[in-house]
């Protein structure tokens, strides 16, 4: 019987540690990874806009001064991170 318990702990840690290593493989769910590549290329964005309501999440950075916005959403409604890419004459 404990044999069976022990070997069951060890089936259920595997499972639940499994999840995390499912998560690195599509990416962050909450576009945290996402977001910081988007940065590390074009620097700190000059606007920030957010958005979070009905179980979702949106972020769009403005880099005004490249041409090109990024946003980010996330939630409910996504099963992992979306993002859309605009680009337009800088200013």
């Amino acid at each position: 019987m404990k044999a069976r318990k022990t070997l069951l702990t060890a089936m259920l840690a595997g499972l639940l540690s499994s999840c995390s290593a499912v998560e690195d493989f599509w990416g962050s769910a909450d576009c945290e990874d996402e977001q910081r590549g988007a940065i590390s290329r074009y620097g700190q964005p000059e606007d920030v806009e957010t958005y979070s309501g009905s179980g979702n999440s949106s972020e769009t950075y403005w880099w005004w001064s490249k041409g090109r916005s990024e946003t980010f959403n996330w939630g409910d409604s996504y099963d992992n991170c979306e993002r859309s890419v605009y680009t337009f004459t800088p200013f």
